[in-house]
């Protein structure tokens, strides 16, 4: 039997307002100021601020080198830690992120800022 346009059922929609999406939204807007963001980076912190600073020196040498990421494995637990090169970049993804409605705040040594899995 031929299938009609009112037999057919419409799968139902991915939820477009988790916590990812939103951050992803905000390293958007960061990018396009010119900060390297980066989602889930797959090794150590340590090892990715390496990669990422050698990466932009390689790429921009007189840039500023400006960086956040999340680490993949940073998954655990009510809040997710992001790694900064710096507070000037702090500042940057603290105001990313509020206009995404998350909230952020310093994490425990520099360089680390704590974002809220829940939208405020």
């Amino acid at each position: 039997m031929p299938e009609n346009a009112s037999s057919r059922t419409t799968p139902p929609s991915p939820p477009t307002d988790t916590f990812r999406d939103r951050l992803l939204l905000a390293f958007a807007e960061l990018e396009m100021y010119g900060i390297a963001a980066r989602d889930a980076a797959p090794a150590e912190p340590e090892r990715v601020r390496e990669r990422i600073s050698a990466q932009l020196r390689a790429e921009a040498p007189h840039g500023l080198g400006s960086y956040v990421f999340r680490a993949g494995a940073d998954e655990a637990g009510g809040e997710v830690p992001l790694h900064t090169s710096g507070a000037e970049v702090d500042r940057a993804v603290a105001a990313a992120c509020a206009h995404q409605g998350l909230t952020v705040r310093p994490g425990p040594r520099p360089g680390v800022l704590l974002v809220a899995r829940c939208a405020s």
